[in-house]
């Protein structure tokens, strides 16, 4: 709930306009209140995109293991571009938000350098035999794939699965 409302601020206000003190206030909650959910103001935009590299990784490692890495990382994405395009006009308007303001791209990039390294534990337990440069390679890639995927989407617009699917169709040809 106070999440909901301080997104919508942030989309309505921007990012720099909305204090604690009004989202707190449109949410119902003392400032203090605020801090028991969120740490600062950039959580309120990250922590769902947090959650979801937990997430992933969980979906990676449920994935059958006669799939490849490439075809299991694919296919572990689909549940978060399904999240995404549920409500595509606003998760575009978050996603803009958070790559246009300066604190939030940082923390942005710094929420998938965590994905990369919790997705790397991941594939290191499911190909034990490949090592640690297989296990952070493909998930730097998958995290690429991904990146250029969103920002095609974000951009043009379109099937954000089918862009998904195109990104991470190019690999094999391109690392060949």
């Amino acid at each position: 709930m106070v999440r909901e409302h301080a997104l919508r601020l942030f989309l309505r206000d921007g990012y720099d306009a909305t204090t604690v003190e009004t989202i707190a206030q449109t949410a119902g909650i003392s400032r203090r209140t605020f801090f028991r959910y969120f740490q600062s103001k950039e959580d309120v935009v990250t922590t769902r995109t947090e959650e979801l590299g937990l997430e992933f990784g969980q979906l990676y490692r449920a994935r059958p293991a006669s799939e490849s890495p490439l075809a299991a990382m694919r296919a572990a994405f689909q549940p978060i571009v399904t999240e995404y395009t549920r409500d595509p006009v606003r998760t575009r308007a978050i996603l803009r938000l958070s790559l246009e303001t300066p604190e939030l791209r940082g923390r942005h990039r710094d929420v998938q350098a965590s994905w990369i390294v919790a997705i790397s534990a991941e594939v290191a337990a499911r190909s034990p035999g490949q090592g640690t440069l297989f296990s952070d390679m493909l998930a730097t890639i998958a995290i690429a794939a991904l990146n250029v995927a969103v920002t095609r989407w974000l951009v043009d617009g379109g099937d954000l699965t089918a862009l998904l699917d195109a990104t991470f169709a190019t690999m094999p040809a391109m690392l060949a």
